[in-house]
This record gives C-alpha cells, structure tokens and sequence, in this order.
C-alpha cells in the first residue's frame, strides 16, 4: 500500500506538471525545505455541491468549502473572492454564464471528491484536492 501510494503521488505531480507548463502556472515543484506530506482518500461517493446562496456564507476554511463556493458563485464579486490573488488572478466571467448557475440543477452539477494531499509550502499551509479532471490548490 505504501509503494502504490508513493507512485500514486508521484503520478499526480507529473501529471501537475505536465499540463500546467504555462506563463501563469503556480506550480511549486521543490521548496528548499523539508515538509511532511498527507495523504487522505475520501469515502467513494463524497460530493460537493452548490449549497451558498451569497458570498456571506462562504467562508473558505477548508478547501473542501472553497469548492462549494466555486460552484456556487453567482456574480464577480464572488468570482474574486474565491481566486487566490482575488481579481487581478481571477478569470472574467460573463453574466450568462452566472445566470446558468442560478438555474442549474444543484443534484446534477457537483464534484466528486477523490483525494486530498496537505504539505506546507514556506511555512503556509497548504492543500491539492483532486477529483475526476479536476486540481484545487487551497493555501489554508
């Protein structure tokens, strides 16, 4: 078990950095000290779905939350709130595209949580929560 889960996490940083070789990557590969690493697997069938009706409910402790409030963000605001950088890092959305997640169908739009890896990067702590095509990277 240990060995699969030693190449499993190797796996996932070579697929990291494979896919995010662009300008504005924020991948850390190396940091000049030492840092323990956990690894956590959720239960199969642990969802995250859109429960906010406004940012003041959001609060963002746990990434496990932040994904809440990324799929429920209705406005920029919102938008900024939840990117790491707030709205100079964050994409632009436009209105139809938040008029869509007001009427989507909150049961059939979610993500399904797979696995979670915690480390310190310079002293921040830090989480990688992984799902089907999906990477979150929570400075906590």
């Amino acid at each position: 078990m240990k060995n699969s889960t030693i190449i499993f996490c190797f796996l996932i940083v070579a697929y990291t950095y494979c896919y995010s070789q662009d300008n504005n990557a924020n991948l850390i590969l190396s940091y000049p000290e030492e840092s323990e690493i956990s690894f956590f697997q959720y239960p199969e069938r642990t969802f995250v779905k859109a429960i906010y009706n406004s940012q003041a409910e959001a609060t963002n402790v746990y990434p496990e939350q932040l994904l809440e409030s990324i799929i429920s963000a209705t406005n920029q605001e919102w938008v900024n709130y939840n990117t790491l950088g707030g709205a100079e890092k964050a994409s632009q959305k436009k209105q139809s595209h938040f008029d869509k997640i007001m009427t989507m169908d909150k049961d059939k739009n979610y993500f399904e949580l797979a696995h979670k890896l915690t480390f310190d990067v310079g002293g921040v702590p830090t989480a990688v929560t992984l799902s089907q095509g999906l990477r979150v990277v929570y400075q906590i």
